[in-house]
């Protein structure tokens, strides 16, 4: 059985191809010994290489931040790691919605004696048939989340931010299996309130990063 090596080099052996040059365009033959490989397979490994390295500066330098760790936008000295009170949220779909905010907002649970800020959110759900049959028979349903959020200043009840994050899910209609069913909205309830969550840790860093919108640091 032939090795991936010896694949690449069988099917560059004898080859014609086209080269574009400034003159116009040449054809080259490959034709080499059973123990070389073309120079411009090397060369296209590195210029992916080359250009990889590349984009990854290009990122770095147009100031992208990861989420989570050191240095990322809410990092552990975020002014809402322990500082940040959030009302509850009503219903069973509110309360997975507060945990999965607290689980990303405060991974730590750490709590301080006077927290400055507090984070009210009204979650609405809409349950929209998607594919509906001849007979009326529901085969997909769209589930979409809509969330208004308040964030303020305690000490003076001072409106910092307010805005509207929504995602959309859907789930499909097991015919005869309503655990099934259940079991497949479930899942696509949780796993967009957990997006929705990962929406609010971006909106409240952008905020805090903001320089004209970031809190004076207390002597």
């Amino acid at each position: 059985m032939s090795s991936p090596l010896e694949k690449t080099r069988n099917w560059y052996k004898h080859r014609v191809f086209v080269i574009p040059t400034k003159a116009g365009i040449s054809f080259a033959t490959s034709c080499y010994a059973d123990n070389e490989i073309p120079a411009f397979v090397g060369m296209t490994v590195i210029y992916k290489l080359i250009l990889t390295i590349i984009l990854c500066l290009l990122a770095a330098s147009c100031g992208f931040q990861p989420m989570y760790g050191k240095h990322s936008a809410l990092a552990e000295n975020s002014p809402l790691e322990g500082n940040l009170i959030i009302a509850p949220i009503g219903g069973h779909e509110g309360q997975i919605f507060k945990i999965a905010l607290e689980d990303r907002l405060n991974p730590k649970g750490l709590k301080s004696a006077q927290p400055e800020y507090r984070l009210d959110v009204t979650l609405v759900r809409s349950l929209v048939p998607a594919v509906v049959k001849s007979d009326g028979t529901i085969e997909r349903y769209i589930v979409q989340f809509t969330t208004t959020f308040r964030l303020t200043q305690i000490a003076d009840n001072k409106l910092l931010l307010t805005s509207t994050i929504g995602r959309t899910g859907s789930y499909n209609v097991a015919i005869n299996a309503n655990f099934a069913t259940y079991e497949a909205e479930q899942d696509t309830i949780e796993r967009t309130l957990q997006e929705i969550a990962e929406d609010y840790v971006l909106r409240l860093a952008d905020y805090f990063a903001s320089p004209e919108k970031k809190p004076e640091d207390k002597p």
